[in-house]
């Protein structure tokens, strides 16, 4: 088992939560992702009126409101982390869904979302704004709704030794690159924990990835400058976060900081500790397209 301590952490606290967590504390014990991730088989066969028609071509533009209009492929995406670095990593992503009346996530697959840990978060007024760390989302930049729905994932990822992308350590359960997750509209990275909350008023200074020792304490962040494919990497925007690209439109129109509905996310950790240049990434995605074509969305920037 490479994953050193996963902890899934709702942004809301919940007797479910520690539920999920003690699945994940067992990781390699022998429970299957896939009998635990059973919630993202519910709810996701075909469309009405489909009668078994494939999925929606990659390339296919599609008039898509809410989740229930997405095809099986894309209702749900998987993420990997990676850690290619001799040192410790921790880490901190949050992902967050429209919900409510024209809200992103439609009433019949909210309890998939609820089962995968999603919890209706507070926001603040006026704007109807979800903080996280320094990092703001407001409730009016996604699809619609009267509500927000989110779960956070903390952890950490055991050094590298060989310091090498074929030796990199991999997270467990969820973010092991093979277990689903409902779709989310944005993936925030960081939050309040001294490991990756932004310095003085510059926002794109929070970072959802940090080298650590093996007692978790800082030794070298990373910053969503420095993390490929954010708004800040992308020069796109001031938030630490990655964006849907609208499901309606074709997966060769995402933007450098957009992933695609159904997208495979596979986030790299680099061995570039203590690296001052600031025009190179410490951490890299790639982002491949759903099954069955898994095409290429965004190659790797090192």
């Amino acid at each position: 088992m490479v994953f050193r301590s996963a902890l899934l952490r709702r942004v809301a606290s919940s007797p479910t939560v520690l539920a999920v967590a003690a699945v994940i504390a067992v990781g390699c014990g022998g429970i299957s992702p896939i009998a635990v991730l059973n919630f993202v088989n519910q709810g996701v066969g075909n469309l009405p009126g489909q009668g078994g028609a494939p999925p929606v071509p990659a390339t296919q533009p599609a008039n898509i409101n809410t989740t229930c209009d997405l095809p099986a492929a894309r209702k749900s995406i998987s993420i990997q982390i990676r850690n290619e670095s001799a040192q410790d990593v921790n880490f901190s992503i949050t992902l967050l869904a429209s919900a409510g009346s024209g809200g992103f996530v439609c009433q019949a697959e909210r309890p998939i979302y609820s089962s995968a840990g999603y919890t209706s978060l507070p926001l603040l007024m006026p704007g109807n704004v979800f903080r996280q760390g320094c990092a703001e989302v407001s409730l009016g930049s996604l699809r619609g709704g009267n509500e927000m729905l989110g779960v956070t994932f903390t952890g950490s990822l055991a050094p590298n030794p060989g310091a090498t992308p074929q030796t990199a350590t991999i997270a467990g359960f969820p973010l092991d690159g093979v277990s689903l997750l409902p779709l989310p509209e944005v993936i925030v990275l960081g939050d309040s924990n001294s490991l990756f909350i932004c310095q003085g008023n510059n926002v794109c200074s929070q970072g959802g990835f940090a080298y650590t020792n093996g007692s978790g304490i800082l030794i070298d962040g990373i910053t969503s400058t420095r993390t490929q494919g954010t708004r800040c990497n992308a020069n796109a925007g001031t938030n630490p976060e990655w964006r849907l690209l609208n499901p309606s439109q074709a997966d060769s129109a995402a933007r450098a900081f957009e992933y695609v509905a159904g997208a495979n996310i596979t986030i790299s950790v680099l061995n570039r500790i203590f690296d001052a240049n600031p025009v190179r990434n410490k951490a890299t995605w790639r982002v491949l397209g759903p099954a069955p074509n898994f095409e290429m969305i965004h190659a790797e920037l090192r």
